[in-house]
């Protein structure tokens, strides 16, 4: 990715994507990049990214690398993988594989990584004014983001992505993921405000830019166990002023 430009889809009609988002606060954007730049994005994603599983253990989020993670005993595993259970079924809770690399990136970390274009092209001026044109809203000035990998049994259990002090305008998800089946779950679910019903959803369709104003309940669906390949995304928010700095 080092060797292209990463750059919007140049067809894009941003007036009619924003008519279409006003209406429900939400939106899905097609072909969001040139087809070489996102399959360019894709091969990263596959192969050139130090995963590492992030999981809510019920109190806080927690954070074991993949390596670590395959080393554990067929037992060990299964106990893991029981607690995550037990937390989840009583609300909140998740797990996936990340890559938090903006976070890193502020840290002074993985600067020669081919992702360090993304977290340039991320709040560059295009990008912004695209999304401040998009959702209606010119105040939004910068955005964060962080890859993630959604295998067989993974999932993230409704939230909001409301965070006290912290101006989030709306969230985005990348999707990298060729070919995906309806079948094999993970879609990005929209909820009524009291979480009654399910409203919408969204596969993870690739090339395909998903945004929506927050607050808002979703989640991502449960991963089949059977799918064949790992729901890829890069996904984050924009923030009116400066993303939040990592201390």
């Amino acid at each position: 990715m080092s060797d292209i430009e990463i750059c919007l889809n140049p067809d894009l009609d941003t007036e009619a994507l924003a008519a279409e988002y006003v209406v429900k606060k939400r939106g899905q954007v097609p072909n969001i990049f040139p087809v070489k730049v996102a399959d360019q994005i894709h091969e990263v994603l596959i192969g050139q990214v130090p995963w590492e599983m992030t999981y809510f253990d019920g109190q806080r989020d927690q954070n074991i690398s993949l390596p670590e993670f395959q080393a554990m005993l067929p037992q060990q595993r299964m106990q893991f993988a029981q607690k995550l259970q037990q937390t989840a079924s009583r609300g909140f809770g998740y797990s996936y594989n990340t890559f938090k690399f903006h976070e890193e990136m502020q840290r002074g970390k993985y600067l020669d990584h081919p992702l360090k274009a993304f977290d340039e092209f991320i709040s560059s001026p295009p990008m912004v004014e695209f999304m401040r044109t998009y959702i209606g809203d010119p105040e939004i000035n910068a955005g964060g983001a962080h890859a993630t990998w959604f295998g067989g049994g993974q999932y993230l259990n409704l939230h909001t992505d409301k965070i006290p002090g912290i101006d989030r305008r709306c969230a985005f998800v990348f999707n990298f993921t060729k070919q995906w089946r309806p079948d094999w779950g993970g879609e990005l679910k929209f909820y009524s405000d009291r979480a009654a019903s399910v409203e919408e959803a969204f596969l993870p369709s690739y090339n395909v830019l998903n945004v929506f104003t927050v607050p808002k309940p979703h989640s991502v669906g449960l991963v089949a166990p059977f799918a064949a390949a790992p729901r890829l995304a890069i996904t984050g928010w924009f923030y009116a002023g400066d993303a939040p700095k990592v201390v």
